[in-house]
């Protein structure tokens, strides 16, 4: 049997990294001109066109890629793509992506993005309360189930239980609603957003100071008012509505009360919180 000492290891990874660095000094690179949720737009140094990769197919991850070699779909050269976007929370991506619906004129694709932004975030801001946040689950310094992190597993645990969990059991008011919080509508989960952040719609949040004005009161009523939903169903189901360019515009302050609330709420996705330590 051969043995490597830690010296040679060190040699044989260093020698590695350089050739890899070589390597990609050789090729070509290109900037990703557009991500979105699904996929990444990126123009071939070497033919110049436009490739387009998805994310879970072509990428086969669904995190931001920082840095990656990519085949060109039509001069098959290997190239270099780098500048990807990261978000915070999966909500924002969806927002992100508004721009561009609206630039290209896909406005029932708008609609669909803005209204699953709505429900990703309120869905997010819940967990991130109830669960993420919730001094249950983090012991006596602040970690989430011990010091040492909590696994993928016992998360998943918890997170599952959750969401096994009828409406009357989450809220505690007396509410007589079975309805299991994972078959909840957008309704009964804006009901039940609205419920459970009651307090920061009443009173101010140290957040507040990270923004340039206070449109607490504006931001939970235009989510309260909302027909998002209403209009994604008409887009959806047996009239196939075409939605115009005045249907997209209407829910512009909705859009801007999102990104508000976002930096209010504090909302980031489970992982950002779970490997935080947070006093009580």
């Amino acid at each position: 049997m051969q043995f490597i000492n830690s010296m040679d290891l060190q040699m044989k990874k260093l020698k590695q990294s350089k050739k890899n660095n070589v390597n990609n000094i050789k090729k070509l690179s290109s900037r990703i001109k557009e991500a979105t949720y699904e996929n990444i737009f990126v123009d071939c140094p070497y033919c110049h066109k436009e490739c387009i990769f998805n994310r879970v197919s072509d990428l086969h991850t669904i995190m931001p890629i920082s840095g990656k070699d990519l085949k060109c779909e039509y001069c098959k050269n290997i190239f270099w793509a780098l500048s990807d976007r990261a978000t915070s929370a999966k909500y924002r991506w969806f927002l992100d992506d508004l721009p561009l619906l609206k630039r290209d004129k896909r406005y029932g694709l708008y609609i669909f993005a803005l209204c699953q932004a709505c429900e990703t975030f309120m869905h997010q801001a819940i967990i991130n309360k109830l669960i993420d946040t919730n001094p249950v689950y983090r012991d006596s310094e602040g970690y989430f189930c011990g010091k040492n992190k909590a696994g993928a597993d016992a998360y998943n645990e918890i997170y599952e239980e959750f969401c096994n969990k009828k409406f009357n059991e989450i809220i505690n008011n007396g509410s007589k609603d079975k309805t299991q919080y994972k078959k909840a509508t957008f309704d009964k989960l804006r009901e039940l957003f609205l419920h459970i952040f009651d307090d920061a719609r009443k009173s101010k949040l140290p957040t507040l100071k990270k923004l340039k004005e206070d449109k607490g009161a504006k931001c939970f009523c235009v989510i309260e008012k909302t027909d998002i939903n209403q209009t994604r169903n008409n887009i959806v189901h047996k009239d196939a509505y075409r939605p115009s360019f005045c249907d997209v515009q209407k829910y512009d302050e909705l859009v801007s009360c999102l990104y508000w609330l976002g930096v209010y709420l504090d909302v980031k996705d489970n992982i950002f919180y779970l490997n935080k330590r947070i006093n009580a």
